[in-house]
């Protein structure tokens, strides 16, 4: 059984109200645990799947992709949503659809997302010391720097629309999760939309706070200022629009009560669009009446 898209809806605007009630230091630590996650999934694809050769990812890209997306990085999200953290990238579609309900204020779904930014930002950077510290990536790293730099050297409308597409896929899988009712069709809900984001090669604020700092420790050539306005600005403003507006707008239109306004003032329109049409039909037909007279 699984929960209808309205009573997913609901559930997530139920979700956000109790994010923006919880203590700060709770929801502090929802964002660093969530931030570790997005770090462990991500390594776990990257020593994995990213080990294969670079002569097998450049002859068969389609399969590579396929192999690199099977394999870990899902595990962030399945982490987050059994474990109980706090994501920015789903909070752009929570906080805004729950804004737009009067659940909470405009200011307070600004706070979450602030706060849950920068304290996803502190657990990414905590998994690349640990992993640096235990000496995980030398010798496995190719990838690694590779996709770091790779990141850095898109252009910023690329980079804004592929965090669009993106969020659309992490907060269509936040919804699948939602929506299922056992722990096995949780994870089948997470692990589809996040293998499609992850073989498409799109753009995850949140995940590149751990693979570019990552990638630098091992050597990539990326400093820090390229990192944040050639990646980390356009990621999350496409990140945001991919949830909020993709996801968030759309849902509340279909689902929510901004929705049923505009429709119910579309059919006021529209009705009285039509009783106009028939006053000025019947006032032609009576000037012809008239006329023949």
């Amino acid at each position: 059984a699984v929960l209808s898209p309205a009573e997913v809806y609901r559930a997530t605007l139920e979700g956000a109200a109790y994010k923006v009630a919880a203590p700060l230091p709770k929801l502090v630590l929802m964002g660093i645990a969530s931030g570790m996650y997005i770090g462990l999934g991500f390594s776990t694809c990257a020593l994995v799947g990213g080990n294969l050769s670079p002569e097998f990812r450049k002859a068969q890209p389609g399969a590579f992709a396929a192999l690199y997306s099977l394999i870990g990085f899902p595990l962030g999200l399945v982490l987050i949503v059994f474990c109980g953290g706090d994501l920015f990238t789903g909070d752009c579609f929570s906080s805004l659809v729950a804004a737009m309900e009067g659940k909470i204020s405009v200011l307070a779904g600004l706070r979450l997302l602030i706060v849950s930014y920068w304290s996803n930002l502190v657990g990414c950077l905590l998994m690349v010391g640990l992993f640096d510290g235990g000496a995980i990536y030398p010798g496995r790293d190719h990838y690694l720097i590779h996709l770091a730099e790779a990141k850095c050297s898109l252009g910023w409308g690329v980079v804004v629309v592929r965090g669009i597409l993106a969020n659309m896929l992490v907060c269509l899988a936040v919804w699948l999760a939602t929506a299922a009712r056992d722990a096995g069709g949780k994870i089948v809900g997470i692990y589809l939309p996040i293998m499609s984001f992850t073989s498409i090669g799109l753009e995850h604020s949140i995940a590149n706070m751990f693979i570019v700092p990552m990638g630098m420790v091992q050597g990539a050539d990326v400093s820090v200022g390229r990192w944040i306005y050639a990646n980390q600005i356009p990621a999350t403003i496409g990140n945001w629009i991919g949830g909020a507006i993709m996801v968030g707008l759309l849902s509340a239109g279909i689902f929510g009560s901004p929705g049923a306004r505009a429709w119910a003032a579309w059919e006021r329109g529209v009705a009285g669009t039509r009783q106009r049409l028939r006053e000025c039909t019947s006032a032609d037909r009576r000037r012809s009446v008239g006329n023949v007279q």
